[in-house]
């Protein structure tokens, strides 16, 4: 175990290794991404409070896969670096 450590290290000092990339956990939590790239997530409104809620609005926010706007796509991505 020891050796392959001091590989990594000298490995490092050479700059051979790249840094990893950490995940943001909120954004993982929120979103997924499908396998053609697209950011998948979780409609609102439909977590509580649905008592109040008239039948109209609890069937429209009944699927519960959405995707994310073509806007707000690049940074989703930024924050989910190997695909959350």
């Amino acid at each position: 175990m020891r050796f392959i450590y001091n590989i990594f290290v000298k490995l490092e000092r050479k700059g051979k290794l790249m840094a990893k990339l950490k995940t943001n956990k909120a954004a993982k939590k929120r979103y997924s991404l499908t396998a053609t790239g697209k950011v998948k997530r979780t409609k609102s409104n439909r977590r509580h409070l649905l008592a109040n809620k008239t039948k109209r609005q609890k069937k429209s926010g009944k699927v519960q896969n959405a995707y994310a706007s073509k806007t707000c796509e690049n940074t989703i991505k930024k924050l989910l670096p190997y695909g959350g």
